[in-house]
């Protein structure tokens, strides 16, 4: 549904045309981390899916991007540890972007993760919309139980090799 009010102006001074601006709805966004737990263990991986809705039966002329961001801040592009995928829209407004996080280290997933996403269209009249969430995750150190009865040697294969105690 577009609205348009004609100012008194351009009606009384015969104006051939008026330009129209019609804004997209900002998009609904939900963020889901899998698995979903309360805290995940580095060395594993997590899935983060950002679904977007935007609420309007979308035509060829409209574009949707998302991007995520890592609790520094700076944008994820697919790499060693980070898997980037548009996973293809379910209806004509309904999309999904996923993060594959693998593995997880405490220093760096340790945080909150952002998925912001653009609608543009290739129209001068019609107005760009934009939407972010976030979700946070909570990354710890796997953990380790050994006994001892006689002396041994303790071998630790998971990083950070500094980031323990033994008790």
């Amino acid at each position: 549904v577009c609205l348009v009010t004609l100012n008194q102006s351009a009606v009384l001074t015969n104006q051939s045309s008026i330009a129209v601006y019609v804004a997209i709805p900002e998009p609904k966004l939900t963020l889901t981390v899998i698995p979903d737990s309360a805290v995940l263990t580095a060395g594993t991986t997590a899935n983060i899916t950002c679904d977007i809705d935007i609420d309007i039966a979308v035509d060829s002329h409209v574009e949707v991007i998302a991007s995520f961001l890592d609790p520094n801040g700076s944008s994820v592009t697919e790499g060693d540890r980070y898997g980037v995928s548009n996973i293809e829209s379910i209806t004509s407004h309904e999309y999904k972007y996923k993060l594959t996080v693998s593995p997880l280290a405490v220093e760096l997933d340790d945080g909150t993760f952002s998925c912001s996403v653009s609608i543009t269209s290739g129209s001068k009249y019609v107005l760009e919309s934009f939407a972010s969430a976030n979700d946070n995750l909570t990354v710890v150190a796997p953990m380790m139980e050994v006994s001892l009865d006689k002396t041994a040697v303790l071998v630790v294969d998971f990083e950070p090799y500094d980031m323990f105690s033994l008790t």
